[in-house]
């Protein structure tokens, strides 16, 4: 129900071809917790927005958003954000994410946004990061900041370069680095990285490292369209593997090491 105890918590505008939102809106929700108002053609929201203190949860994906609305920057209640499929270029300073505090689950899929570098460190509170779909050319070692990352999709990027610090989350249980330009993975692990499920699909990898045996919780390696001509003999010791993706590769012979693999239950070679 989009009420609690008879007041209005969650609203929805989305699908719609609304170009503004009244600033007047805000003054009478004082208790929302929800707002959507995806698939519009907003390319701004009130400022007044920052009278909502208990909202939680901001959907304004599919918009015309060209900057990154700053009234966001205060809001350190909000734990959603979603501004996908916008016409975003640039995230805003260090000093204005840092406003956002509780934020968990941030999704800025299918913009335009060529760098994170300088301000990543400021959304180290984020458990959940679609970054899919943008212009990133390159990550370095700051995204090792964001230790409470757990989900993390760059698909469909321009990245070439995997800094070592990704293989240095602890907390991490999907990556995705599928539709890049990624030649190499890092070859080393920081003690207690053990993601679950790794998609390098469509890359430039022409092998994959030894430290990938340490990852004794995969269950999900997707690695198609690459240059690979074998596997790690690591690879044993992933025993929990399900799904093995190794199609469209340059392998001249079948790695010995899938046989190996017990739960293994899906082969794409």
């Amino acid at each position: 129900s989009p009420f609690l105890n008879g007041v209005l918590v969650s609203v929805d505008l989305s699908n719609n071809d609304l170009s503004m939102l009244p600033a007047g809106l805000f003054e009478h929700l004082p208790m929302m917790c929800s707002l959507n108002v995806s698939h519009n053609l907003l390319v701004d929201i009130p400022v007044r927005i920052e009278q909502c203190h208990h909202l939680r949860s901001l959907n304004l994906s599919f918009n015309l958003l060209e900057r990154f609305p700053l009234a966001l920057s205060t809001m350190s209640y909000l734990t959603n954000l979603n501004v996908d499929s916008n016409q975003l270029s640039t995230l805003p300073s260090l000093a204005l994410l840092r406003g956002l505090q509780s934020l968990k689950w941030f999704t800025f899929a299918n913009n335009k946004i060529e760098a994170l570098d300088d301000n990543i460190n400021a959304l180290k509170w984020v458990t959940r990061m679609d970054a899919s779909s943008n212009h990133l050319s390159s990550l370095s070692d700051d995204w090792g900041q964001l230790s409470r990352l757990q989900i993390l999709n760059l698909a469909a990027n321009s990245v070439s370069y995997v800094p070592d610090a990704l293989f240095g989350l602890k907390n991490l249980l999907e990556l995705d680095l599928s539709h890049n330009f990624v030649d190499s993975l890092p070859e080393t692990a920081d003690d207690g990285v053990n993601p679950s499920v790794l998609l390098a699909a469509h890359n430039k990898l022409e092998r994959l490292p030894e430290v990938l045996g340490e990852f004794t919780n995969l269950t999900f390696l997707s690695v198609e369209y690459n240059d690979l001509v074998a596997l790690p003999p690591a690879l044993i010791d992933c025993q929990k593997i399900e799904f093995l993706g190794l199609a469209n590769n340059a392998f001249s012979k079948f790695p010995p090491v899938i046989c190996e693999l017990k739960e293994l239950r899906e082969l794409y070679f």
